[in-house]
């Protein structure tokens, strides 16, 4: 039997109460134009339902039938853990990232398969990003902008430009990764480390270019990145409750450090920069720990002591308030009417989602999905 074009990995935990969400995932992958696909649902030994549920979720589109495999996981490894069961299991010649909240448009693997087949020797591709952010009814949606500039910049520039932005571009959902890119490099699968807490994205793209393997950018929004400001994230838990300096250290040991000296061994002048950031970084994370400590009037003194210390103190105090205390509702109001949608981009995220959630195709009288 011919392998598929693409192998679609979706990771998958407690999602027995977010049915909706990772029904439109579902949908948004039986909707796609380009039908040369296996999908493997990775569920990361969930303690509910999880199975029941994307069992039932894809008995409701017929296009599946013949594509889907449950991979159930006999202990949780998280994300990354998930992640590399579906690239181990994968028969395709690309594999294809989707977090089960998120979703993409209808032509999504059909325009990656055309960028696959234009730029051959690109063996990561990555699409442009609607980014879609929900409260209750209300959506909030931001468009990544053009990334098309990226792929005519120089090496040394592209490097450095990724370093100086912490590597934004939504990975998670958006990449597609050639499989024999992880049998050549085998420690450029996900690390475990970073599993429970975040960047894991971050770092394998900056392990890529540390090695001078560039992305290829697609530039249309292709992904919808969702998350809904009632449910905290992996990432948002992270962020809000991990220390950072810890991740940061990380990913500067594994990556960032030997991109960083790759790209200025190539552009003296991109030096500066560079360095400049990690100050601001060390300082914010820095007095992030400060803060966190016990004894928080000190950490207090020392963000009011040093340079651009207010700021990061009234961020640190917002977030406290929007994790313990009643202001949430109006933190969560003052960011909808602070952050306005991009007209274009809502038309085009309302629109999908709407055919995302209209009626089923016709559902088969029992489950077809094979266990693995």
């Amino acid at each position: 039997m011919t392998p598929p074009r693409f192998s679609i990995v979706v990771p998958c935990y407690r999602v027995a109460s977010y049915r909706d969400l990772v029904g439109d995932c579902v949908a948004s992958i039986a909707r796609q134009s380009f039908t040369d696909f296996e999908l493997l649902l990775v569920d990361d030994c969930s303690p509910d339902d999880s199975r029941g549920v994307l069992r039932q979720v894809l008995t409701r589109h017929a296009s599946l039938q013949g594509r889907a495999r449950l991979i159930s996981l006999s202990r949780n490894t998280g994300v990354c853990g998930a992640r590399n069961a579906g690239i181990e299991a994968a028969s395709g010649a690309y594999v294809a990232f989707l977090d089960f909240d998120d979703f993409w448009q209808p032509q999504y693997l059909a325009r990656m398969h055309f960028a696959a087949s234009e730029h051959p020797d690109c063996p990561v591709l990555l699409a442009r990003t609607d980014f879609l952010c929900t409260l209750g009814p209300r959506m909030r949606v931001r468009d990544s902008g053009s990334i098309d500039y990226l792929n005519r910049m120089g090496s040394a520039e592209f490097g450095a430009w990724h370093l100086l932005h912490n590597f934004p571009v939504g990975m998670g959902s958006a990449a597609v990764v050639a499989r024999k890119l992880y049998e050549d490099h085998p420690d450029l699968k996900y690390d475990l480390t970073l599993s429970r807490t975040t960047a894991e994205d971050v770092l394998f793209g900056f392990q890529l270019l540390a090695r001078g393997i560039r992305p290829w950018y697609v530039d249309e929004p292709l992904c919808v990145a969702r998350r809904k400001l009632e449910r905290e994230s992996r990432g948002m838990t992270a962020l809000n409750r991990l220390d950072e300096r810890q991740v940061n250290d990380y990913l500067l040991q594994k990556a960032s450090l030997p991109l960083m000296l790759k790209v200025i061994s190539e552009r003296p002048d991109l030096e500066a920069p560079v360095r400049a950031l990690w100050k601001r970084l060390d300082l914010r994370f820095d007095l992030k720990r400060d803060f966190r400590r016990p004894d928080r009037w000190f950490g207090i003194g020392r963000c009011l002591r040093e340079p651009r210390g207010f700021k990061v103190l009234a961020r640190l105090l917002a977030t406290k308030m929007l994790l313990d205390g009643p202001l949430e509702a109006v933190l969560h109001w003052y960011f909808f009417i602070s952050h306005p949608n991009h007209a274009v981009a809502l038309e085009r995220v309302t629109s999908l989602m709407l055919r995302l959630q209209s009626i089923d195709e016709a559902s088969q009288a029992g489950a077809f999905v094979t266990a693995a």
